[in-house]
């Protein structure tokens, strides 16, 4: 899958394809627990370390990378990747645009908690670009689609959240985390979701990420 970021994704050498075998093995080593899909947004996974508890969380922080010093974040806009298993589905363009819209927005809320969320690179700003991978197309999206009590044609069940936070000048990955908790927890007999609930697993995500950046 050819990543939809503004950079060219860095590809994994021997041993980085090595390490994202490894931990996909991990990750499917535990029947009874959710495991993890790459989508290949990161580029390289090999710095990821599998949750020890849940293997559908991984994360990797910078060893001493100073995140104390960072007041501002730069927000791209997220991407999305359809589950290479919908075929021929794919996503309805008012809805695909809605569903990056409100990802974005629950970053900027989130992250602007606890930073400054700006538009321009600075020595203290972090740049978060941010993907939603593995959505399932269910059908077409119903009229008033925004409505909180309308449902999204779209399943969650094998999706969750990939990010990155780089230093805004140099481009350094600072952070790297993967996370299908919350998009699991989504999923219905239906097939869909109501908008209100995805405005919800957005900002749980949104949340992981802030966590993951306020670590110690």
């Amino acid at each position: 899958m050819t990543s939809l970021f503004a950079r060219p994704i860095r590809r994994p050498g021997l041993l980085g394809r090595v390490m994202l075998l490894v931990l996909l093995a991990l990750a499917a080593g535990c029947a009874s627990t959710p495991r993890l899909t790459f989508s290949g947004s990161l580029g390289d996974y090999s710095q990821l370390q599998i949750d020890s508890e849940r293997t559908d969380s991984a994360l990797w922080r910078k060893p001493d990378a100073p995140f104390a010093n960072y007041k501002k974040v730069m927000i791209d806009m997220p991407y999305l990747y359809v589950d290479p298993k919908a075929g021929d589905r794919r996503l309805d363009p008012d809805l695909k645009n809605q569903l990056v819209e409100e990802m974005r927005a629950a970053l900027t809320e989130r992250l602007g908690a606890a930073y400054l969320v700006v538009k321009e690179p600075g020595p203290d700003t972090l740049r978060v670009r941010a993907a939603i991978t593995n959505l399932m197309p269910t059908g077409k999206p119903s009229q008033g689609m925004t409505s909180a009590v309308m449902r999204v044609p779209v399943t969650f069940k094998e999706s969750h959240m990939e990010a990155e936070a780089l230093d805004s000048l140099t481009a350094e990955r600072l952070l790297a985390i993967a996370d299908s908790r919350r998009g699991r927890d989504l999923s219905t007999v239906t097939n869909e979701v109501k908008w209100e609930d995805v405005r919800s697993l957005m900002r749980d995500w949104s949340d992981a990420l802030v966590r993951a950046l306020a670590a110690h």
